[in-house]
């Protein structure tokens, strides 16, 4: 896309405008489990969505949805892949009608979504502990035992974590900050334990992906661009889970 095109915005518009396409490129790829850029077609569908206004949240629960439906349907052909987001269209529809027709909150601006029930957060922290667990089984065998290490331990915390909840001494608020906090340290311990030849090749994949973009932030929003891109990079290459209650929907 040319300077031209790109919209002019304010910095933290410009921020969640790049970080659109990046989360969904970033799920797209995980989903499909290789490194991939979305085509200039899928990248004008999601600009049609950004400038609908269609939420994040909806496109992303949207893909996932479509991607999981396709496995589901043992009677495709195996090689059928799905190669373009066209294939999730109707599913980020579906998504954006279902959001739309929540009871708007109190302040008339955007709907409320259904709070999840006990059962649903159960379910989520035992796949939370589940992929925490994968994760350093993984890192591990890639000779990462230090990043192993830690994983582990937030493996132990997110525990305890789920023991309070379902004792009833955290609430929903609180065990979505407390999840977010791991994630962060999470992160921050794989960039800490990267080996030099990793990083630079992310470094060099997110310098390739910004390029076309670059001279339309400016410094302050490409750095935060980048490091947004970085991190959600370094999630796929580790193979590292999402700690949140509300899946890939930030």
């Amino acid at each position: 896309m040319s300077v031209d095109d790109q919209p002019r915005l304010p910095d933290d518009e410009q921020y969640y405008y790049a970080n659109y396409f990046l989360k969904i490129e970033a799920l797209f790829a995980a989903l499909r489990g290789r490194s991939l850029l979305l085509s200039p077609a899928d990248y004008q569908l999601a600009r049609s969505w950004y400038e609908r206004g269609v939420p994040l949240s909806c496109v992303l629960r949207g893909i996932r949805a479509a991607y999981f439906k396709k496995l589901a349907a043992a009677e495709e052909p195996e090689d059928e892949e799905v190669r373009s987001l066209s294939w999730c269209r109707w599913a980020v529809v579906r998504e954006w009608k279902e959001y739309r027709s929540v009871p708007v909150g109190p302040s008339g601006a955007e709907p409320t979504p259904p709070e999840k029930t006990g059962d649903e957060i159960d379910a989520i922290l035992d796949g939370l502990l589940f992929d925490l667990a994968r994760a350093r089984d993984l890192q591990l065998a890639e000779g990462r035992e230090e990043l192993a290490r830690q994983l582990g331990g937030l493996h132990t915390e997110t525990v305890d974590l789920r023991a309070n909840w379902s004792g009833g001494a955290v609430d929903l608020e609180s065990l979505e900050a407390r999840l977010r906090e791991l994630d962060v340290r999470m992160l921050s311990a794989a960039e800490e334990n990267l080996d030099p030849e990793t990083c630079k090749k992310i470094e060099r994949s997110i310098a390739r992906k910004l390029r076309p973009h670059a001279e339309a932030m400016d410094t302050g929003t490409l750095d935060r661009t980048r490091r947004a891109a970085f991190r959600a990079k370094l999630r796929i290459v580790l193979d590292l889970p999402l700690l949140t209650l509300y899946s890939f929907s930030y």
